[in-house]
């Protein structure tokens, strides 16, 4: 069961860092009440308690204001005011030392600018807390141990319309899409097949006929050239017969 709750208070307080920008180390800020009951129940140290419950490193602090009321309220809560000076204090506004509830309420505020975790008993106090718009988460101590508030139905429709507003588009964007809209935009060049010339089968082009000049002799080239017979003259043919005479 004390698994479950870790994981319920996890899932719960993973609301609070998306929609409020909770990060580590979370600023947890826990009032004398808080302090006195984890003490009387013995939860253990809650600088080792709180992280595992949120998952996260914290960094654990009180108020002079906090601390002057725990002194004040005698020996059944000076074990919680010694407790309160071991952590960080944060600063308030207070020069002169106010209940711890107004402190709390102060430090918040409407918008909770600290980004802080409020631990506390009060149920007053948790009460208001739970109904601002900054989404403040409040832990407090039951008797299962730790436990964060889930957040209220004024928190989660508050969350549902930061969500809602998160996804849509600006003015002046909505101006520039406008703007964009309205100027002409560069046809794209649609992609067409192949050129139909180019598909075309290549005509096997003719052999020029030589011209009438040239084609007797190319005409002849395949016939054997005819001997041309040399005739003697007729004072060869006397001197060839005297030659034969003489002999």
């Amino acid at each position: 069961m004390k698994l479950k709750r870790q994981r319920a208070a996890r899932r719960n307080f993973r609301l609070y860092c998306v929609y409020r920008g909770l990060r580590e180390p979370y600023k947890v800020l826990i009032d004398g009440n808080f302090l006195h009951a984890v003490l009387q129940m013995k939860l253990g140290d809650l600088n080792e308690e709180l992280p595992k419950l949120l998952g996260g490193t914290c960094k654990l602090g009180v108020t002079k204001c906090i601390t002057s009321e725990l002194r004040s309220l005698g020996e059944t809560f000076a074990a919680s005011g010694r407790a309160s000076k071991k952590m960080d204090h944060f600063r308030c506004s207070h020069i002169n030392p106010v209940p711890a509830v107004e402190c709390v309420e102060a430090l918040v505020g409407e918008e909770n600018p600290e980004n802080l975790v409020v631990c506390t008993q009060d149920a007053n106090l948790k009460s208001r807390l739970m109904k601002l718009k900054a989404g403040v988460p409040v832990l407090f101590v039951s008797a299962h141990g730790l436990q964060l508030e889930p957040p209220s139905d004024f928190q989660k429709k508050l969350f549902e319309e930061m969500a809602a507003a998160s996804l849509e588009v600006p003015q002046h964007e909505q101006k520039l899409v406008a703007v964009d809209d309205k100027t002409p935009k560069p046809k794209k060049k649609v992609k067409g097949g192949a050129n139909p010339l180019s598909c075309r089968k290549r005509k096997t082009q003719a052999t020029s006929q030589p011209s009438t000049g040239e084609a007797a002799p190319a005409a002849g080239e395949g016939k054997h050239k005819r001997k041309r017979q040399r005739h003697k003259k007729k004072g060869d043919q006397q001197n060839s017969g005297d030659t034969g005479e003489a002999m």
